[in-house]
């Protein structure tokens, strides 16, 4: 048990680390030497966890991707709801209560996150009998990556910014954006002062 805990806390070291040094430079630019002085450990433990930088940036990317579907789309699925403000809603409140870092991972992942959330709606509908077209698939998979894409720009510069304003006006302000189109809404808030 002793051993165990002891191994935990040298990998969140390591992770701990390399996060660190994600959010000031690029995957090439890390090095495992890098790493292993910030986590004051040794080459041979960094080694003895990870075979490189691009393998615990693999692992992390892995875990995030799994705890978003854990805490995110778990629940549209038993909800039985796919509606994107909701699901923008649940991917705000995520970054927010882990503080952001998983958009290094989400954003630096490219799709990933959204092929995700699509291919689990997918199954959903065939489960449910609706067989979509190829251009159905293609148009529903461009929602998804303009709305959570969308989301996770916006709370990216929210965080840079330092002013992450209230999760419910964030996501209003995104649905309205996305419904309404921001020349409209922008032409909208003129007229209205």
């Amino acid at each position: 048990m002793q051993y165990q805990n002891k191994r935990e806390k040298t990998k969140k070291r390591i992770v701990d680390a390399f996060v660190s040094l994600y959010e000031e430079k690029d995957i090439a630019q890390i090095t495992v030497r890098m790493i292993c002085e910030k986590a004051r450990i040794n080459r041979s433990t960094f080694y003895t966890y990870y075979t490189d930088v691009y393998e615990l940036r693999t692992q992390k990317q892995t875990e995030i991707v799994n705890e978003v579907y854990e805490t995110i789309l778990s629940k549209a699925i038993e909800n039985d709801s796919f509606d994107m403000d909701e699901l923008a809603r649940m991917l705000i409140e995520y970054l927010k209560r882990n503080k952001g870092v998983p958009l290094l991972f989400i954003k630096r992942g490219d799709s990933e996150l959204v092929n995700l959330i699509f291919s689990i709606f997918r199954d959903n509908m065939k489960k449910k009998g609706v067989l979509l077209t190829e251009e159905q698939e293609r148009n529903i998979l461009m929602s998804m990556r303009y709305h959570i894409h969308g989301v996770i720009a916006l709370v990216e510069q929210e965080k840079i910014d330092g002013t992450m304003p209230d999760v419910d006006a964030l996501v209003d302000k995104v649905a309205q954006l996305a419904n309404e189109g921001p020349i409209r809404v922008i032409h909208k808030q003129i007229l209205n002062e």
